[in-house]
């Protein structure tokens, strides 16, 4: 299937071709999980319920009027725990009105009644937290400890607790006012985006004022807000491992998938392209979670029965972004995404599902711990990985392109959590940071990890959970050690080793626990080096990369594999007529302006097709409307031959500086191409009429300046260049 340059956006009506699920439950029976206890409630029946600061101070100084009475221990803690009853419905609100916004961000409503009760929260936060340190004086301090589940930690955290102050609390109402305008504004208005990311990160360094711990916002976040057993140097030393063990692999590999992904069949286009929202896609997911765990299935059964989700396509305008949350007041998780229209909404779906599984089977009260998020999203990514198990039964002859494309998107998210994170660690390190420094700066990692992502200011997490994305790095090489284990050990013994790990506390350490399940240190240099290698192996890399090909004679293995897919999926270029594309043959003129047509065509240039040819030697060829349309539109011109008429040559070799005159007056059809000379050309015999087109292009980094501008270039040179001016446009 081709791409056309102005339908980007492909809105795809088609049935998904999916295995029926079995007739029977085939349940896999494991006791790694503890029961807690949830609300028979469905999602939309929960309500906002008022709770007023009256109301919560009271209930604390009923509290505090027993603890001063000397009353029974159980007498105290009921009391108390009527607080924590109004802490969790003034959470639950808070968790409603966020998912209403999610559902629909121009819910001016909902957005309103947030800062409401957020504000509440922040008042109420110190008298709360004041009661728990009487608690902590009071005769019923053990009863208390016990009872509560604190740990020893908690006490300490509890008794040295700093007051929020009301510039604390402004400032904090002040992020989320910033951080639901850079929601509501949407990627069409980039502009208030950059502001209120800009405005996030400021704010957040800011608050370092109110604390004396730590120097910089970074180490404060990576400590406190995301429970990291490792250190911001800790995690620069990361990176540079990804970059030099994992970042090869990744292009390696994608390159396959894409190859795969793009060059197949319509029934490719089926898999890859469909709508994974509705209740059957559901219904079939759920017998492949009980031949993994009896647990996983009763998580699933309660999210489905009580509908706690919302992933489907809807009128209004979703948050873009994928996420689980709990709705604490009720014991319920709840799974939002925003569908894409791609696998990648099944994906995400078995991916929040280990979220979810996660807030289902540990306690999640007043207490909670400092959630380790480098520990959670392997519960998402480990079960994303290990349900690729049951592919063959789910996709049929298409599993290896499906599991491909996850196994693609798991060892991307590696160098993008790398990329991001130390994207971030600039933008938060840097005094004073524009937008542009931060540009810059994603231009050059974007070339250190050798990968082209989206516009960073699309990536919602950077302003919405600061510093939060390397925790998508470290936890996918710890979710792909699971996956490993699952083909060297087997896919039961992989199964339980997952179940152990999601059964430790959630708080746990990210590195301790791995080498005491797994016996790994995801982040440490030498075992990423050396699970890279293992990679490779598994993968059968080196094997496919001769074997994939877009063209017999254009495998994966070219280092310009990924020009020809894309070129070949916007319909720019075609093989010879027998299917080979001859690569290292010389482009002639009439195939270099065919390929140029195919773009230029699908833009809005207003040619006159009637407008007579220019060339008296194209009529009746098979390049003659490319030629005409590409004279017309003013990117070739032909010469005067000896009896005086003017000629297109469609059969002549082109040359160099020809190739390159072409690719820039295309470009200047739209944009302004910056010419100023390049002192590599100074002394190159190139022509005078194609001096801008070289110095611009050689200035772009898209011509090596030290090459014969007279050279004939060949069919692979042309799609480089061609590639260059398409990605200009996209």
């Amino acid at each position: 299937m081709r791409k056309k340059l102005l339908s980007l956006l492909l809105v795809l009506c088609m049935v998904l071709a999916l295995a029926p699920a079995a007739l029977a439950d085939d349940v896999r029976e494991t006791d790694f999980l503890d029961e807690q206890t949830h609300a028979d409630v469905d999602y939309a029946d929960m309500e906002i319920v008022e709770v007023t600061e009256e109301q919560f101070l009271a209930a604390i100084d009923d509290t505090r009027a027993l603890i001063t009475a000397h009353a029974a221990n159980e007498t105290v803690l009921d009391a108390f725990h009527k607080v924590t009853g109004l802490m969790d419905t003034i959470d639950s609100n808070l968790t409603l009105l966020s998912l209403r916004n999610s559902a629909d961000v121009n819910d001016e409503a909902s957005q309103e009644e947030y800062k409401v009760y957020e504000a509440l929260y922040y008042k109420i936060r110190d008298p709360f937290l004041f009661l728990i340190q009487d608690l902590l004086k009071s005769d019923c301090r053990d009863y208390f400890i016990k009872t509560d589940r604190l740990t020893e930690s908690d006490v300490i955290a509890y008794e040295t607790f700093q007051e929020l102050t009301e510039e604390q609390a402004a400032l904090n109402q002040k992020i989320t006012e910033y951080q639901l305008a850079y929601s509501a504004a949407g990627e069409d208005d980039e502009d208030t985006m950059y502001e209120m990311f800009i405005a996030v990160r400021d704010a957040n360094i800011e608050s370092l004022k109110f604390q004396d711990t730590y120097d910089t916002y970074a180490e404060l976040a990576y400590a406190e807000i995301y429970g990291r057993d490792y250190t911001v140097e800790d995690a620069q030393a990361f990176f540079e491992a990804v970059k030099t063990y994992i970042a090869p692999l990744s292009k390696d590999f994608h390159t396959i998938a894409d190859l795969e992904q793009n060059a197949g069949d319509e029934a490719v286009w089926d898999v890859l392209y469909g709508d994974y929202t509705t209740d059957e896609t559901l219904t079939l997911i759920r017998p492949y979670l009980g031949q993994i765990s009896g647990e996983l299935l009763e998580a699933w059964d309660y999210m489905i029965g009580h509908r706690l989700y919302d992933i489907g396509f809807t009128d209004t305008v979703k948050d873009d972004q994928g996420y689980t949350t709990m709705i604490r007041g009720y014991g319920a998780p709840f799974f939002f995404n925003t569908p894409t229209g791609t696998l990648f909404d099944f994906t995400t779906t078995i991916h929040e599902f280990g979220h979810y599984n996660n807030y289902f089977c540990h306690p999640h009260d007043w207490n909670e711990g400092q959630c380790s998020f480098d520990v959670a999203e392997v519960h998402s990514q480990g079960l994303e990985l290990l349900f690729t198990q049951f592919y063959d039964d789910i996709f049929g002859e298409y599993s290896q392109i499906a599991e491909d494309y996850v196994m693609d998107n798991m060892i991307a998210a590696v160098i993008t959590g790398a990329l991001v994170g130390e994207l971030e660690l600039y933008a938060y390190s840097s005094p004073d940071v524009t937008v542009d420094m931060i540009n810059e700066k994603y231009d050059e990692l974007q070339s250190e990890y050798d990968i082209s992502l989206i516009p960073w200011i699309e990536i919602p997490h950077m302003t919405l959970r600061p510093l939060y994305y390397i925790s998508y790095a470290t936890s996918a090489i710890g979710a792909l050690s699971f996956w490993d284990t699952a083909q060297e050990l087997g896919f039961d013994k992989a199964a339980d080793l997952y179940l152990e790990f999601v059964s430790q506390p959630y708080y746990g350490e990210f590195q301790e626990e791995f080498e005491e399940i797994l016996g790994v240190n995801p982040m440490d240099a030498d075992y990423i080096s050396a699970f890279a290698e293992d990679l490779y192996e598994r993968l059968d890399v080196e094997e496919r990369q001769n074997t994939t090909c877009l063209f017999p004679d254009v495998t994966a293995a070219n280092p310009y594999i990924g020009s020809y897919v894309d070129c070949y999926n916007y319909d720019l270029i075609h093989g010879s007529g027998d299917g080979l594309f001859l690569p290292e043959k010389a482009a002639t003129r009439a195939e270099t302006v065919q390929a140029f047509y195919n773009l230029l065509s699908q833009l809005p240039l207003g040619v006159d097709d009637e407008e007579e040819s220019p060339f008296t030697d194209v009529n009746g060829k098979w390049y003659e409307e490319a030629a005409n349309f590409c004279a017309a539109v003013g990117i070739v011109n032909g010469r005067v031959n000896d009896k005086g008429e003017c000629v297109f040559d469609g059969d002549v070799p082109i040359t160099r500086e020809e190739l390159a005159v072409i690719a820039y007056r295309a470009l200047t059809l739209f944009f302004d191409v910056p010419t100023d000379p390049n002192p590599a050309l100074a002394g190159a015999p190139v022509s005078p009429w194609a001096a801008d087109a070289m110095n611009a292009l050689v200035n772009a980094g898209w011509l090596d300046p030290t090459t014969d501008p007279h050279r004939v270039e060949t069919r692979n040179s042309m799609v480089v260049i061609l590639h260059n001016v398409l990605l200009s446009f996209i």
